[in-house]
Formats: C-alpha cells, structure tokens, sequence
C-alpha cells in the first residue's frame, strides 16, 4: 500500500487501515476532508496519494459513486412511492409508501438548477449609479 521503496525520511501514513476508514467515510457520503480528518492525515495528502496512485483515485471515485446512487436512489423512492406488498398467504409484508413530492421536488432543484432551481429577486434602493453596480454583483 506504500509508494514504493522510501529512502529515509518519515515513514508514510499511508497504511492498509488508514486507506480504509477514507474509503469507508467515502461509501457513506462524506466529504474527502472528513475522510482524511477521520483517518488522521489531512486532505491534502489524500488528494496527493489520489494524484499518484491512479488505483487509488479510482476507488476514491466508486466510493463516492456508490454513495451518491444510494442516496439518489433513496430519493427516488421517496419521490415515487411504492404500492403495499403481500406474500403469497395474502400477508401484509410492506404498507404502502405514499409518493412525496417535496422529494422529486429537492432532486430536481439540485440536479436541473438551470430549470428548477428557486431565484432570487434583488431590488436595490441605492442610487441610480451605485444600485447598477450592485446589481451587477448579483446577476
């Protein structure tokens, strides 16, 4: 899991462990700071092992990607609902999941913000001359 052969120096956080609990915060959603605040190093390490370790990058990136496809799937489930399910026996196995839409509705504000996402409007009361300026800052 190192870096290759070391000459001197201090030796490398980077162990089996470590690459671990990064990954492990990484599955479960979080952040590569936490991550690497998690494991003790900083993540600007992580960023560096992820720079030259082309296997590690890339699990860096499933992790995340199984994340994201685990939460967005979660709110598509919210979103859609499901009918009750029964077993064979006519068992009420699974109530129904009534859809909700404040759900479909956060997905789509983040995801197609061009289209959906809420903007605001500034008015200014400034000068002509300063409230031109100030609008510029937000548009």
């Amino acid at each position: 899991m190192t870096d290759g052969p070391r000459r001197g120096g201090r030796p490398t956080k980077r162990t089996p462990e470590r690459v671990a609990l990064i990954l492990q915060v990484l599955r479960s959603g979080g952040t590569i700071a936490a991550a690497a605040g998690y494991a003790e190093v900083s993540a600007r390490q992580v960023y560096r092992w992820a720079a030259t370790d082309v296997s590690f990058r890339h699990a860096i990136e499933k992790a995340g990607g199984d994340a994201e496809v685990r939460f967005t799937t979660a709110v598509s489930d919210a979103a859609m609902g499901s009918p009750a399910q029964y077993d064979d026996a006519g068992q009420l196995i699974r109530p129904e999941v009534k859809p909700v839409w404040q759900a479909a509705a956060w997905w789509l504000k983040r995801r197609r913000r061009e289209d959906y996402a809420q903007r605001a409007i500034v008015a200014s009361t400034c000068g002509s001359h300063y409230g031109d300026e100030v609008m510029k800052l937000f548009a």
